[in-house]
């Protein structure tokens, strides 16, 4: 099974700390975990390889908004 895990910024940044100690239980229980921040700040955190960042704001043209 996927995961798809919307966030604010995470993994950017400081915040949603409560990820950084949920992420190791739910690689272990999902193939694929994608995490689609709504904004990206400079510094990434380290994640495990089977997690997969979706920068929307990057791969999507929201110019129509």
């Amino acid at each position: 099974m996927k995961l798809i895990i919307f966030t604010d910024a995470y993994p950017y940044g400081t915040g949603e700390q409560y990820l950084d100690n949920e992420l190791p239980y739910l690689v272990e229980k999902f193939e694929q975990v994608t995490i689609i921040p709504l904004r990206e700040t400079k510094e990434m955190r380290i994640l495990p390889g089977n997690v997969d960042v979706l920068n929307l704001h990057k791969e999507v043209d929201w110019s129509f908004v």
